[in-house]
């Protein structure tokens, strides 16, 4: 365990499956919701992978699992969990974990302090790994955790209605924290202002190559798209298991597993970002987006409508519809002032959903 030099007022354990500032998932948004309340908040950062063993500035107290093998990490991210209660912290937010949700609220149970639960999907497919048997009882634990958790912490409230009716949660059971985009990192300015290339457009696919983030839908996307836009070029950040059907596409670059600190980069050579997910919460890879100035092709899942305001409503599609998503591509491809209205409006939604304003929610609700 190592010890840093902070001491402040509010306490908040938090675990976290992995720090790691070169990882491609969502994770470096909650390092930085977490750094930007280092100044007032105490936080006991526990992680089970990191690819370092030196706390990060913005935590107090630091450690990383010793044991690979689940049943004796579980002793000991619980015996941590009691040692961060009797060093006072009585806020445990969890971070994408049913089990550890399920220990700290044995802790809790014991010593008192409060569990909060983060969850941001709407979909079962996370349960889809390990055995069969997992995956039966996989829907048991998640309603179990979130049973047992105090709170449920979640980026809107269609996001949270779908968990109260799906779970059977009652509405009190709930906490938003709306969702935020670091504007030091993503920035419009950034954007490559040569867009010449011949009449060459860029479209971008960033997501988990997976069947709930849509990537099964590119195989029909492309072609439909490239047979009114023949010029056009889609490059694919992201790994899963429909890499290589995706490869084999015409007009495709595969940029792999990207990770989250370079995605300005990838984003500023873009013209249009598509996001035909089946299961989504409220994605950050729209905030952005829109941040960059980028427009954008959605399906209309999860808490997307809500992410998006109705003035950007008109670009999401119904779920499953593959034509009808291409079809919107093609026309936002073709009509340049179609595209320079969606920019300009997604830079107006994007100024609201500022880091700030998550960062003070967070404390407000989670002490």
């Amino acid at each position: 365990m190592k010890i840093s030099s902070k001491r402040n007022k509010a306490k908040v354990c938090c675990y976290l499956p992995e720090l790691d500032e070169k990882s491609a998932d969502h994770l470096q948004h909650v390092s930085d919701l977490l750094r930007s309340i280092s100044d007032r908040c105490d936080v006991f950062l526990i992680v089970t992978r990191s690819a370092g063993q030196t706390a990060p500035e913005f935590a107090r107290l630091f450690h990383v699992n010793k044991f690979a093998f689940k049943p004796l990490r579980m002793f000991e991210t619980l015996a941590v969990f009691l040692l961060a209660r009797f060093l006072g912290y009585g806020a445990f937010y969890i971070h994408y974990s049913l089990w550890n949700a399920l220990l700290a609220r044995v802790v809790t149970c014991i010593a008192g302090g409060r569990v909060y639960q983060w969850h941001c999907h709407c979909g079962e497919s996370n349960g889809e790994a390990g055995s069969r048997i997992m995956r039966k009882l996989h829907p048991l634990l998640k309603s179990a955790s979130f049973r047992s958790s105090d709170f449920v912490v979640t980026a809107s409230p269609s996001v949270a209605r779908w968990y109260q009716e799906k779970y059977g949660l009652p509405g009190g059971k709930f906490v938003i924290l709306p969702p935020y985009v670091s504007h030091t990192r993503f920035v419009h300015d950034l954007r490559t202002r040569d867009r010449s290339r011949n009449g060459r457009k860029h479209i971008l696919f960033v997501h988990t190559l997976s069947k709930e983030k849509g990537a099964h839908h590119l195989r029909r996307i492309i072609p439909l798209v490239l047979e009114s836009a023949p010029h056009s070029r889609f490059f694919v950040a992201g790994r899963g298991k429909y890499w290589d059907e995706i490869s084999k596409l015409p007009n495709v670059t595969m940029c792999g597993a990207v990770p989250n600190s370079e995605m300005p980069r990838i984003y500023s050579d873009a013209d249009l970002l598509i996001m035909p997910s089946e299961a989504e919460g409220a994605p950050h890879v729209l905030l952005e987006a829109m941040a960059m100035g980028v427009p954008f092709v959605a399906t209309d899942v999860g808490g997307v409508a809500e992410l998006v305001g109705e003035s950007l409503s008109p670009f999401l599609v119904p779920p499953h519809n593959v034509e009808a998503f291409a079809g919107r591509v093609v026309e936002l491809l073709n009509d340049r002032t179609l595209a320079e209205q969606m920019k300009r409006l997604g830079l107006e939604r994007a100024r609201a959903f500022t880091l700030e304003r998550s960062a003070n929610q967070f404390l407000a609700k989670i002490r």
